[in-house]
């Protein structure tokens, strides 16, 4: 039965209180009370769901902090979905809990039933199934801003060294190490960084201080550190000056054109990489709606 309940997340955390010792508000959001009751219901329900058998000090002040925390969050969702009017149905709540049954296989009706048998709070555990719905309004609201560049993309690859690439790139290579060089140098790095073009790359600019070496092969086939700058450029960019043991180097990409990759694996990028700024996305906002809001704690020892 455990996993029938992934969307009752516990994290342990740190109180040993006896509940008779509690006011009867535990937390205000905004102008909304937690109370005792509601406080109790849900303490109840991360216990039997999560199958914890006993409770030592520690783990009731964690126990406690997570429950509060879950009610705290359910009231800022629900007020921020009062405020952009927008309602989550009678009927999206009792088509969630049919799934869930549907996805553990049980006869409908059956997750209410054994909620009751173990004298859980039915409206608390609803209250959770509407708060989960009201994230992934959320979640879908800002999916809709995440974009991902070709930029993007190409770094997940080669960080992952999930494909290898066709490179062509020019090497300025700098006569020695001196000061005189390297501020020639960083003068001919500024000018290809405005013109931000391969075709530049002129001899008047270099011959005085430099040589130019051109490179037409597979990424997969350049020393570690070159692999790295070619990685972290994008084509027509030029690099910053870095040294060797001997000399002074700056690169510029000409072309780098990764070699193919199947559908599924250019569609396994996109997504991971749109999973991920969505949740960063999200995290940042849920953040901040609790930020914003006026929140008073009375539970004591709430840490």
């Amino acid at each position: 039965m455990k996993k029938v309940f992934s969307l009752v997340i516990f994290y342990l955390f740190a109180a040993n209180i006896a509940l008779a010792e509690l006011p009867q508000i535990l937390a205000v959001v905004n102008e909304s009370p937690i109370t005792l009751h509601e406080f109790q219901a849900r303490k109840r329900m991360i216990i039997v769901l999560n199958n914890i058998a006993s409770l030592d000090g520690n783990t009731e002040k964690k126990l406690n902090k997570v429950a509060l925390d879950s009610l705290i969050e359910e009231q800022l969702l629900l007020q921020h979905i009062k405020q952009t009017e927008s309602k989550i149905s009678e009927q999206e709540i009792e088509e969630a809990i049919s799934n869930i049954e549907k996805r553990n296989k049980m006869a409908k009706g059956h997750l209410m039933k054994f909620l009751a048998s173990k004298s859980l709070s039915l409206d608390s555990f609803k209250a959770q199934i509407k708060v989960e719905l009201i994230k992934m309004r959320i979640f879908s609201e800002i999916s809709k801003s995440i974009k991902v560049s070709q930029k993007e993309i190409d770094f997940a690859i080669f960080a992952n060294n999930a494909a290898d690439a066709k490179v062509a790139a020019k090497i300025l290579v700098g006569r020695d190490k001196s000061d005189a060089t390297r501020k020639k140098m960083q003068n001919l790095q500024q000018r290809l960084k405005n013109s931000n073009n391969c075709k530049e790359i002129k001899l008047n600019l270099y011959k005085d201080f430099a040589t130019l070496i051109e490179i037409n092969e597979n990424l997969s086939q350049m020393d570690s550190q070159l692999q790295n700058i070619v990685k972290d450029l994008s084509p027509n960019q030029v690099s910053g000056i870095f040294e060797t043991a001997e000399h002074l180097k700056l690169v510029i990409v000409c072309i780098r054109e990764i070699k193919s990759l199947s559908n599924q694996e250019s569609e396994y990028v996109v997504n991971f990489l749109s999973n991920k700024k969505l949740a960063s996305k999200a995290q940042r906002f849920f953040e901040e709606l609790r930020r914003r809001a006026y929140i008073k704690i009375m539970l004591p020892d709430y840490s």
